[in-house]
């Protein structure tokens, strides 16, 4: 990570690294894009995984600290320009690789792609890669049930094998089923290759604590208040 935003610190371009020699021109600048940080759990995390690059490999603690960090990492979270709420379908059109050579997404969202273009073309898209940081930041999903009835929804997502199944179809790692990887099995099934737990040392990059993460985003771009239930029902005029 260190390495990758040492380029957008220098201020290059996609063309400063010579990809002409594979046949295509791209003057913007080394950035990873993100969806808007203000609205989307996937551009702040990728904020935590900056700060923890930036923050000695751990995640900031002190308020008035992680504002000053923040406010100093800015510029590598907002030279891309204007945030779109469609990157991924940026990201996946025929001309993505001059838009977002390189985007944020979540693990699931590429397998999805994968498992749909080889459904349409017979074969896996060799033209887009997964990449992995070193230090690696896991999204972990929970199901919360408010209910008894919720509840029950809960253990059939847990137990029943159909909603297994469709789950690993939309790239989901479950918790696993005895000892096997249902979304190895699935994807390998596919024709796809599945993602390979790393042998070398890895790092974990921990998120701030929320409150703290608060702090730096409201450091780094200005965001537009919730609108309350209540709000909304106001009379206009």
């Amino acid at each position: 990570m260190d390495k990758f935003l040492s380029l957008t610190r220098q201020r290059l371009s996609w063309n400063d690294l010579h990809v002409d020699r594979y046949g295509i021109s791209n003057g913007n600048l080394v950035v990873a894009q993100t969806s808007d940080i203000c609205q989307s759990n996937s551009a702040d995390s990728y904020l935590g995984l900056v700060a923890s690059t930036q923050h000695h490999n751990a995640p900031p603690t002190e308020t008035t600290s992680a504002r000053a960090l923040a406010r100093g990492i800015s510029s590598l979270l907002l030279r891309q320009g204007s945030a779109s709420d469609s990157l991924y379908t940026y990201y996946i059109d025929s001309n993505g690789i001059s838009q977002d050579p390189i985007a944020v997404l979540y693990e699931h969202q590429y397998l999805v792609y994968q498992a749909t273009y080889r459904a349409a073309h017979g074969t896996a898209d060799t033209e887009r890669v997964l990449l992995y940081p070193r230090a690696e930041m896991m999204s972990q999903p929970h199901f919360i049930a408010p209910n008894h009835k919720a509840d029950q929804l809960g253990e059939l997502l847990e137990a029943d094998p159909e909603l297994r199944r469709r789950e690993t179809q939309l790239g989901y790692q479950l918790v696993p089923s005895g000892s096997v990887d249902e979304l190895a099995t699935y994807l390998n099934g596919e024709g796809i290759p599945a993602p390979q737990p790393s042998s070398g040392e890895q790092t974990v990059a921990k998120m701030p604590d929320w409150q703290v993460l608060e702090q730096m985003i409201a450091a780094i771009k200005q965001c537009p208040k919730p609108v309350s239930d209540q709000d909304q029902q106001k009379p206009s005029g």
